[in-house]
């Protein structure tokens, strides 16, 4: 094999090889896009599964929950309140979470251990920017 088919094989390998690379960062960056502006942000994001234990005995509550982000958005990061509500609508207790980076369709799981005062009949959720 003559040394400039050589060298034409090693640059056709470098450049299959860097093509490649960049076709992976574009559709990286296609499949999680751009960060949105925060209402578009906080719009596109979902509690898929909630779960609420509440312990009368020692006045916590423990809320295991499943966000999604279920927008083209990559979400940077959010602030998620849970809040415990009487039957009324009262609020009895609330506690916080920052999760970050939540890629689009991205479900992520959290928990919170919340003290609460006084009956607690459900549970809601909230999303704003993080403090």
């Amino acid at each position: 094999m003559s040394r400039a088919l050589t060298i034409w094989l090693r640059r056709l390998l470098t450049l299959t090889v860097l093509g490649g690379l960049l076709l992976g960062v574009v559709m990286l960056v296609r499949r999680c896009g751009p960060p949105a502006t925060e209402p578009e942000l906080y719009a596109q994001l979902r509690i898929t599964r909630r779960n609420l234990h509440l312990s009368n005995r020692e006045d916590k509550a423990r809320v295991l929950a499943e966000i999604r982000n279920a927008g083209p958005k990559l979400v940077p990061a959010v602030e998620v309140t849970a809040r415990l509500l009487s039957r009324r609508g009262e609020e009895r207790g609330a506690r916080s979470v920052v999760l970050e980076h939540l890629a689009p369709d991205e479900k992520r799981v959290f928990s919170l251990v919340i003290d609460f005062h006084g009956k607690v009949k459900s549970v809601d959720f909230s999303f704003a920017p993080p403090k």
